[in-house]
């Protein structure tokens, strides 16, 4: 997002139960935080997102907010590589500087936002972000190395199995549904669902990872090691569609112009 004076950097800061608080580059009102997250606001809008568009949570919109700021216009912050925490009080427009036990207190509620607007930023960011990161060698080397990891190709059967009954599921379906595109047939798509758990937003980030590992509560992601044991379900298919309700996201290979396996990291 751009302002009138200066581009205004914002990132989320998100735990397994939802965002915990924003991050920006310098204060700003609640007002223009929200603009620069309101997808119809925003230029990068979720392109692979089938869900209904949404509006910010009323938490965000009038309730309290934290937002970590990396430098002030006052110059309160001397080095602009320190953080300091500032709160948007219910109602108000503008945030305070707020004291480290003021900042524990809020973050040990419950009252987290994790509904299907904050899923959209979410996996908005994971897209931005990897599309930056992949243009690095070390990435890409390693997604090159990637593409070669799963010598057969109905492994990724086992994989989606494994993952349904370590997140809970007691009943696991698979069905073939023909697909259509503008009028013409395009082959059966395999369905996969199971009556487990929902995604979190560390789920989310470990299915666009690599070498990445996440855990929640102690206990190891049950996406595979590193998130590279879902990801065999890419040496059978080029498009991979993800819905639970909340996050709906897909992962497609470009018809052109990808660069190795970089596409299996952009939902």
């Amino acid at each position: 997002y751009v302002n009138s004076n200066d581009a205004l950097e914002v990132a989320v800061i998100v735990d397994d139960r939802g965002v915990r608080a924003f991050c920006t580059s310098s204060p700003v009102s609640r007002r223009v935080l929200l603009e620069c997250i309101d997808m119809p606001h925003n230029p990068h809008t979720i392109r692979n997102c089938d869900a209904p568009s949404d509006v910010p949570s009323d938490q965000w919109r009038i309730g309290t907010l934290l937002c970590l700021v990396r430098s002030t216009q006052n110059n309160t912050i001397a080095n602009k590589n320190e953080m300091e925490w500032f709160m948007y009080r219910a109602r108000e427009e503008f945030p305070e500087v707020v004291a480290k036990n003021e900042v524990e207190q809020f973050s040990s509620t419950d009252d987290l936002v994790h509904d299907v607007f904050a899923a959209k930023l979410l996996t908005e960011s994971i897209r931005n972000y990897y599309a930056q990161q992949m243009l690095e060698p070390s990435v890409r080397g390693f997604l090159g190395v990637l593409e070669k990891q799963f010598a057969q190709s109905n492994l990724y059967l086992f994989e989606l199995l494994q993952n349904a009954v370590d997140d809970g599921a007691t009943v696991v379906t698979f069905s073939l549904q023909q697909q259509q595109q503008q009028q013409q047939q395009q082959g059966a798509a395999l369905v996969v669902s199971h009556n487990g758990r929902t995604f979190t937003p560390l789920d989310v980030l470990g299915l666009s990872s690599v070498g990445l590992s996440t855990k929640s509560s102690g206990k190891q992601r049950t996406i595979g090691f590193m998130g590279v044991g879902f990801k065999a379900v890419y040496k059978r298919f080029s498009r991979v569609s993800i819905d639970d309700g909340t996050y709906s996201f897909r992962y497609e290979k470009p018809s052109s112009g990808s660069i190795h396996y970089g596409w299996v990291m952009q939902p």
